[in-house]
């Protein structure tokens, strides 16, 4: 697939082309969904904000399993402005929280997760680098990675190296809730091929895809259900 251009439209024929065509079901109706709420919140809620993910009993009734797996995309369930805002992303311990103003169209996405580099108030929110669309396509594509079939750490090594510069690019650089770059994914056939804050992972669906030599030697599975 093309390189994703941290548009709404990219990040959606993504979730189509890894996870397989959604069912109507899978999608949150836009009566269901708070006034106030982003656009490209709603646009990714319709589409996916009730996909199930491999295993649904892992996860709440009607939660978007399929984005839960490192950290987590909040229900629609559970979407209330408080304060004027919505919280909208959460750490998987509930170490930090994204949010977005209600009634910003462009719903400029602020964080507490700089406390975790600066010593700075847990409870104080700052403004992030990225545009909401962005941090959303560096989210999916992580939730993705982490929520494939079968998941691998990987050594940096020369094979890696050599895997890495033969796939094709599909999101490059990418802003999260840091202070700088952190995500970039790269594509090479079933695999996906994540550099996340400088650690190498490889995530597929596919049973019957193997990995080559000498990569596959520096590959240390996570999980699998062989």
């Amino acid at each position: 697939m093309p390189a994703l251009d941290g548009s709404i439209d990219g990040l959606i024929g993504f979730l189509t082309d890894w996870h397989g065509e959604p069912e109507p079901r899978f999608g949150v109706p836009a009566s269901e969904l708070p006034a106030g709420l982003p656009e490209a919140l709603r646009r990714l809620y319709a589409v996916a904000g009730r996909w199930p993910g491999r295993d649904p009993g892992e996860h709440l009734p009607d939660a978007p399993g399929i984005l839960q797996h490192q950290d987590v995309l909040v229900r629609a369930e559970d979407l209330s402005a408080v304060d004027g805002w919505f919280d909208v992303i959460s750490e998987n311990q509930e170490g930090w929280r994204v949010r977005v103003r209600a009634d910003d169209p462009a719903g400029a996405p602020h964080s507490n997760a700089h406390w975790m580099w600066d010593d700075g108030d847990m409870d104080d929110y700052v403004p992030l680098t990225p545009a909401l669309e962005h941090l959303l396509t560096s989210f999916v594509l992580q939730e993705s990675l982490f929520g494939s079939r079968f998941l691998a750490s990987v050594d940096a090594g020369d094979a890696w190296a050599a895997a890495w510069a033969e796939a094709e690019p599909v999101w490059e650089n990418g802003w999260y809730v840091f202070e700088e770059p952190t995500h970039s994914f790269r594509r090479s056939g079933p695999f996906l091929l994540a550099s996340i804050a400088g650690d190498g992972w490889i995530g597929w669906n596919d049973a019957g895809a193997r990995l080559g030599e000498p990569l596959a030697a520096e590959v240390h599975v996570i999980h699998s259900p062989e």
